[in-house]
């Protein structure tokens, strides 16, 4: 997963790859009733690709470590909010959140 800079509201964000021609940032906001919370921010794919070229990256080099469906793998929350220890319990159908020890 890549940081890079929002290009609707210039906050550093996780970026996701969804199709070749839908990019979004994903912003954490916290937790809200013991669960994370995040908003996403809709970002052209030609905004993406260079704000990634000024990292050395490309968009086919972020979806090699996306899954199909365009998901993010192996989300660790402690690099987002290291404060908050709840996280072993949490689950999804879609990406594994858990985080193993």
């Amino acid at each position: 997963m890549v940081n890079i800079e929002c290009e609707k509201c210039h906050i550093s964000g996780l970026v996701q790859i969804l199709s070749l021609n839908y990019a979004r940032v994903r912003h954490y906001d916290g937790y809200v009733n013991s669960k994370p919370r995040f908003h996403y921010c809709q970002n052209s794919i030609e905004w993406v690709s260079k704000e990634l070229s000024k990292q050395n990256l490309s968009i086919d080099q972020l979806r090699s470590g996306q899954d199909k469906k365009g998901l993010n793998i192996g989300l660790n929350l402690r690099e987002i909010d290291s404060s908050k220890q709840n996280i072993d319990r949490l689950g999804s159908k879609d990406t594994d959140l858990s985080l193993k020890s």
